[in-house]
C-alpha cells in the first residue's frame, strides 16, 4: 500500500525528458503538414502587409478564421514563428538554406485596388484590363521552385529548433476530406502537401547547420538563449509580451 505522500514521491522521482523552450507535443504527421502550411500562409501574408503597409490583418483574424484546422496550434505556431523571425532569417542564411519569395494570394489585386481609389475613371478601366491580364497569366503552371518558400522555411526551422521538432517526412497518404467534382481540390491538396514534404526534407537536412548557426549567433551577441536575442532586438520587449495562445 502506498499513501498519497509516497505516490507523489514516486511520480516526482520518475525522470522526465526535458523539453525545449516553447516546445509542444508533436502532432500526427498529416495534421502537422496542415498546420505548417496554414501557419506559413499567415506568416507570409503578415510579413507582406508589414513590408507594403497595406492589406494587413490581425493574427487572430487569420488563424481563427472559419476553415482553419487546429486553430489553437496554428495560432501558437504563427505567434512563435513571428517572434523568432529576426533570428531565423540570420541562421537560415548562415546555414545556406536556399529560399524563394513567398507567393501571397491576391497580393497584386489587393494593391491595385488600393491604388485605384485615387485614380480617374479612365485609369480605372486601364487597371481592370491589366488585372485581367494578370489573372490570365496566373493560369500558367508555375516554374519549379529552387528552394524553400521563405515563410514556410521560417515555420519549419522554428519547429526544428524551438518547437515540437522536425523529422524526415515520407510520402503522403491520399486524403478523402477535400473531394470536388472536377478533382481540382484533390490536385491542389496533393500539390500543397508535396511542397511541404519537399521543404521539410530540405530543412531536416540542414538541422545540424542551423543548430550551429544559432549557437554562433547567440554567442556573438552574448545571448544565453533565443529569448534574450529576441528581447535585444528593436521592439523585442513588446513582441515578447504578445501571448502565444488566443
Amino acid at each position: 500500500h502506498i499513501d498519497d505522500l509516497g505516490l507523489r514521491f514516486l511520480l516526482c522521482a520518475v525522470p522526465r525528458r526535458p523539453r525545449r523552450m516553447g516546445a509542444r507535443r508533436a502532432l500526427p504527421r498529416g495534421l502537422s503538414r496542415v498546420v505548417w502550411r496554414q501557419a506559413a500562409g499567415v506568416v507570409a501574408r503578415l510579413l507582406d502587409a508589414d513590408g507594403s503597409r497595406r492589406g494587413g490583418a490581425s493574427v487572430k483574424t487569420l488563424t481563427l478564421a472559419p476553415g482553419v484546422a487546429a486553430k489553437k496550434v496554428t495560432h501558437a505556431v504563427v505567434c512563435e514563428t513571428l517572434k523568432h523571425v529576426p533570428l531565423l532569417k540570420l541562421v537560415l542564411d548562415d546555414a545556406g538554406v536556399s529560399l524563394v519569395d513567398d507567393v501571397v494570394p491576391n497580393r497584386r489585386r489587393r494593391r491595385d485596388a488600393d491604388d485605384d481609389r485615387d485614380e480617374t475613371k479612365d485609369e480605372d478601366e486601364d487597371a481592370e484590363d491589366d488585372s485581367e491580364t494578370d489573372l490570365e497569366e496566373t493560369d500558367e503552371p508555375p516554374a519549379a521552385p529552387t528552394g524553400v518558400a521563405r515563410s514556410l522555411a521560417y515555420v519549419l526551422s522554428y519547429e526544428a529548433l524551438f518547437g515540437a521538432g522536425l523529422e524526415p517526412d515520407g510520402e503522403a497518404k491520399p486524403s478523402t476530406n477535400h473531394q470536388s467534382a472536377d478533382g481540382s481540390a484533390e490536385r491542389n491538396e496533393k500539390r500543397d502537401v508535396a511542397a511541404v514534404i519537399a521543404a521539410t526534407r530540405l530543412v531536416v537536412d540542414a538541422i545540424g547547420a542551423l543548430q550551429k548557426a544559432v549557437k554562433k549567433r547567440l554567442k556573438s551577441g552574448n545571448h544565453k538563449n533565443a529569448e534574450q536575442f529576441m528581447l535585444a532586438q528593436p521592439g523585442g520587449q513588446a513582441l515578447a509580451a504578445v501571448p502565444t495562445h488566443s
